[in-house]
């Protein structure tokens, strides 16, 4: 059986802003993980500190999450922008810095986001004056329809020219699943996107807790995005969440508190035995992506955690404390 230690790693949105070299090779060592990706959030100074550990062969970076490095000033230019400027200039940043970076690193992905559909209602405007959840989702998704098209042509012609540009490195690019309901791609964008591009170089990327707010919000279960798309699954952001059985009085208030939640595995409610259908494969990564409000203590018991999981297919309890 393939390794699944291999292709496990941590997410550098973890490390706090001014980490050495040594205090992160200490928290790897101390998690059993040398593993990296490069974070959206990261920027040059904590590049070439990794870049040190890099050159001792003690830390690989395993992917780059885009923008990397983020620039100062950045705009969140975006791949689905309709005006031209915008997204030539998001075009030129993935570019410029995500795929240098993956380059140098010899890292095997690039994590995209996207962009939205601009359009007249969108969260958290609209949800604000809502209580009745139901009518939400009608209404943003024929809302979400009428706009969506010129945003997905953009995408589509700016996948295009980062596949062409890539070449032929041994190099992916993966797009991400995601929270807010007016971003690119929603479930059903994901395979228009991935058959309309058909290229090798061109997967999906599960994060496990953008798609539990999508199940709780009655949008898509979290199983359908990998039972859709795990034939071309790439890997996983692996985070937790807290939740009730269903949002409905108060819905937008725990929704924006899931987004800043970003648990370890096992200190929420996800149950993650899912994760063992893939660790058979090793061309599916599995990258820890905890805020940097979790604690060394248990993000450790989460990596126990999750490798039980991989063992025997079965969740166990973990350490709260």
């Amino acid at each position: 059986m393939v390794n699944p230690l291999s292709r496990f790693g941590l997410s550098s949105n973890w490390f706090p802003d001014g980490s050495s070299a040594r205090d992160i090779m200490e928290n790897l060592e101390a998690l059993g993980i040398n593993n990296l990706e490069l974070s959206y959030r990261a920027g040059s100074g904590f590049i070439g500190e990794v870049s040190r550990l890099v050159a001792t062969g003690k830390v690989k970076v395993i992917g780059v999450h885009d923008v990397c490095p983020r620039p100062p000033g950045y705009c969140n230019e975006s791949l689905a922008a309709v005006n031209e400027t915008e997204r030539r200039a998001a075009v030129n940043l993935v570019k410029r810095n995500s795929v240098v970076t993956a380059g140098k690193f010899g890292a095997q992905y690039i994590v995209l986001h996207l962009g939205k559909v601009e359009m007249n209602l969108n969260t958290p405007e609209l949800a604000e004056s809502l209580t009745d959840l139901e009518k939400y989702r009608s209404e943003f998704m024929t809302e979400r329809r009428r706009f969506a098209a010129p945003h997905l042509e953009a995408v589509k012609r700016s996948l295009t020219e980062l596949l062409d540009f890539a070449g032929a490195a041994n190099l992916k690019f993966t797009v991400e699943n995601r929270f807010w309901f007016e971003e690119i791609p929603d479930f059903a964008e994901i395979g228009m996107l991935l058959n309309s591009m058909n290229s090798p170089r061109l997967s999906y990327w599960h994060d496990t807790s953008h798609a539990q707010a999508m199940e709780n919000l009655g949008f898509c279960a979290q199983r359908a995005y990998l039972e859709a798309y795990g034939d071309r699954l790439a890997g996983f952001h692996i985070s937790d969440m807290s939740f009730g059985k269903v949002l409905t009085s108060g819905w937008l208030r725990e929704y924006v508190k899931f987004q800043t939640e970003h648990k370890a595995p096992g200190q929420g409610n996800i149950n993650f035995d899912f994760l063992r259908e893939y660790a058979g494969r090793n061309d599916v990564c599995f990258i820890l992506e905890p805020y940097g409000n979790v604690p060394l203590n248990q993000l450790a018991e989460s990596v126990k955690y999750l490798l039980q999981i991989f063992k025997t297919g079965k969740r166990e309890n973990v350490n709260r404390s």
